[in-house]
């Protein structure tokens, strides 16, 4: 009996979430609008990661392609960073790279950088 409650009791909080719309993303998509944004660096950086969960481990080196973009939202410009970690992203993304930015209108900071062809909110 204590088991079917735990279970009838998980079932009801999905449910919760998922009509709320907060475990498959559709609020996200409602929210993302888009601007035009350019590259103004890029580099890689080494940085020490540990798998998550895993206390006993050493943590591991992993190199990353990062660029950093600049856009504008209702006048005021942002500068944002982003790793990459997709193959030959050092030849697609360039300083002077221009390309859409996705970014949450009720907090502009919170963004994305994509190539030119990208709609946002798809």
């Amino acid at each position: 009996m204590k088991y079917s409650r735990s279970i009838i009791s998980l079932a009801l909080v999905f449910v919760v979430l998922m009509s709320t719309g907060f475990l498959c993303g559709s609020d996200r998509k409602k929210q993302t609008a888009q601007t035009s944004g350019v590259v103004t660096e890029t580099g890689y950086e080494t940085k020490r990661v540990r798998k998550s969960g895993n206390r006993n481990r050493k943590k591991k080196t992993k190199r990353t392609f990062e660029i950093v973009y600049r856009y504008t939202v209702n006048g005021v410009e942002y500068e944002e960073d982003s790793d990459r970690d997709e193959s030959g992203a050092e030849n697609r993304y360039r300083a002077g790279t221009q390309g859409t930015v996705c970014y949450d209108p009720n907090d502009p900071e919170n963004s994305e950088f994509h190539l030119s062809n990208y709609t946002c909110g798809q």
